[in-house]
């Protein structure tokens, strides 16, 4: 069952189990928008974890329903997650109100850091203290917690890089420093993120 912020149902989703002759496209199961349920305005998990949120004073934010579930089951009680959907602007007014801090905590494959570095400008719009993190090795949340605990799992949210750095360093692994073009590439990118990123912080505010 999805759970809107004031614990009504207002869908359901699952897992498509491996082995089935008529699975589906894709491994997951969502059911369709509604009146009552939009993807881009509801965050999984969020009525079990408003408390902890407000406890801890920071949200984390993963990709999807089965790594929150092994967040929570893991005992991280302040995750929540997308349904299928990029992280929206409706998703980051919302968790304004109940934390300042959000660490989003996407797969560490390419798609992921894809994800992660399309979110930033929306939360600097909004203010808020923005860490990222890649899981290590290549792993999603759900399985790095398989073979660590929660302490562990924590202590990398803690070092998760700032939304800047993060940025800057996705740049340079793109791009390099090695030529002037290169270096050129590197400062017109961070000028064009930081523009955007201060307009949309004005669209916002007006």
């Amino acid at each position: 069952p999805i759970y809107d912020e004031r614990r009504r149902i207002v869908a359901i989703g699952g897992r498509v189990l491996t082995g089935r002759n008529d699975q589906p496209r894709g491994k997951f199961w969502i059911s369709q928008e509604s009146g009552i349920f939009q993807k881009r305005r509801t965050m999984y998990a969020f009525d079990r974890s408003r408390e902890p949120i407000r406890r801890q004073g920071f949200v984390i934010i993963v990709e999807g329903y089965m790594d929150c579930i092994a967040c929570h089951q893991a005992g991280v009680l302040n995750a929540v997650a997308t349904l299928g959907t990029a992280l929206t602007e409706e998703h980051v007014r919302f968790l304004r109100r109940f934390a300042p801090r959000v660490v989003l905590v996407y797969d560490s494959d390419d798609a992921g850091q894809r994800a992660a570095e399309r979110s930033i400008s929306q939360f600097i719009a909004q203010d808020l203290d923005l860490r990222i993190l890649n899981v290590p090795s290549g792993k999603g949340p759900a399985d790095y917690l398989e073979d660590h605990s929660r302490e562990e799992f924590l202590a990398l949210t803690e070092s998760a890089s700032e939304a800047w750095e993060y940025k800057l360093q996705s740049v340079l692994k793109r791009t390099g420093t090695a030529t002037v073009a290169g270096r050129q590439q590197i400062l017109g990118q961070m000028l064009e993120f930081l523009a955007g990123s201060l307009g949309d912080r004005k669209s916002t505010r007006l």
